[in-house]
């Protein structure tokens, strides 16, 4: 089984580096990199307690000549970086070995105001969550809504499927489902809740689980889809 890295992008610079472990069981296995981050001005999460037991952003950390911090998860060994040069085409078997309890946090975006979008690019199926964050508190309150984008690259066609967890929740995992199956480029699944013209005097920030999932188990490794969160929509 080969390792999946993720870096988090953020305002100065790279945050810390998370190894998630699994990846497609094709070939010689390809160690495609995942890298999150926000726009200018966000805040992505490093490493959270999720509230159901498991914790977001555990490894063990050394810095590397980028600036950035790699992390390996306990129980793994380091070694030589596979080529994957040779790895490009479609691939069968490109399951997701992850699961929802253990998806990586790329941040918090505003349900109710502007801010900045949230980002990830990747090879493979993954589960990630971020949160959506209440942020109007004026009398007459807000709709809270977000839209989740996925376009997939050229050879594969990945699909989107979106959890949102309770107002007030630890975790996406669970919670109110949509999905986009798309045969094509992009998917995109949007949700909206929350006060409308009267504040409800509660907190309606919630978190979201997303998961990407490859059409017929299939992948273009090297080739990468991107997702980009947007919220206030």
């Amino acid at each position: 089984m080969s390792s999946i890295g993720v870096r988090i992008l953020g305002r100065g610079g790279w945050w810390p580096a998370l190894w998630l472990v699994g990846a497609c069981s094709f070939g010689v296995s390809p160690d495609p990199t995942t890298s999150i981050g926000g726009g200018p001005g966000g805040s992505p999460d490093t490493g959270a307690d999720t509230g159901d037991g498991s914790t977001r952003g555990e490894g063990v950390g050394s810095e590397d000549s980028s600036g950035g911090t790699t992390f390996t998860p306990p129980g793994s060994t380091t070694g030589e970086v596979d080529d994957t040069s040779a790895d490009t085409g479609p691939a069968g078997g490109c399951r997701n070995v992850g699961s929802c309890p253990g998806a990586m946090s790329i941040g918090s975006i505003s349900g109710d105001q502007g801010s900045a979008d949230l980002m990830a690019v990747g090879a493979e199926p993954t589960w990630l969550t971020f949160r959506v964050s209440e942020n109007d508190d004026s009398l007459t309150g807000s709709n809270m809504s977000f839209t989740v984008t996925l376009q997939s690259p050229a050879g594969a066609d990945f699909d989107l499927v979106v959890y949102r967890g309770i107002e007030g929740g630890t975790s996406g995992c669970g919670g109110l489902m949509q999905q986009s199956l798309e045969v094509g480029a992009i998917d995109m699944v949007s949700m909206s809740w929350g006060e409308g013209g009267v504040a409800n005097d509660i907190d309606d920030s919630v978190w979201v689980a997303v998961e990407v999932v490859a059409k017929d188990d299939t992948c273009a490794p090297p080739q990468q889809w991107s997702l980009t969160v947007e919220g206030n929509t």
